[in-house]
């Protein structure tokens, strides 16, 4: 045996005009893209797929933005010092207004995330007929 042995660097030595096009017996077409004779990938499962992802967009930006505005109003009231009403720095004053806006973010953010689940558990029972999301 006195071939020499091919290293890595040797091993793809020809450039894609000189490759070969020869047929081998049996595989004819091998060296063709025959993907585009393939139907596309859509399917019916695919499209319902992402129809229910669209439908959770809504819900879940309304979520996010109500989250952001109840976390600013939590923020406004509880990183203010309230002593001046209060008499003690550890008590905090809440007006009947503030009070009010953050019961109805918060219950605002309770509506838009059953909203989200609601979309969720119904695109899964519709896809797989089983599963649910708690």
């Amino acid at each position: 045996m006195s071939q020499k042995a091919k290293g890595s660097a040797e091993a793809a030595t020809s450039i894609p005009s000189q490759s070969s096009i020869q047929t081998v017996a049996g595989m004819k077409n091998m060296q063709r893209n025959n993907t585009k004779s393939v139907p596309q990938a859509t399917t019916v499962a695919t499209v319902k797929i992402n129809e229910a992802l669209f439908d959770l967009e809504n819900p879940i930006n309304d979520s996010k933005n109500m989250a952001s505005i109840l976390g600013s109003l939590l923020h406004d009231i509880f990183d203010t010092d309230h002593s001046s009403v209060t008499g003690n720095r550890e008590f905090y004053f809440i007006s009947e207004s503030d009070a009010s806006n953050i019961i109805f973010a918060a219950g605002q953010l309770q509506r838009f995330i059953k909203s989200s689940l609601d979309t969720w558990n119904e695109a899964l029972e519709h896809n797989t007929g089983v599963n649910q999301c708690a």
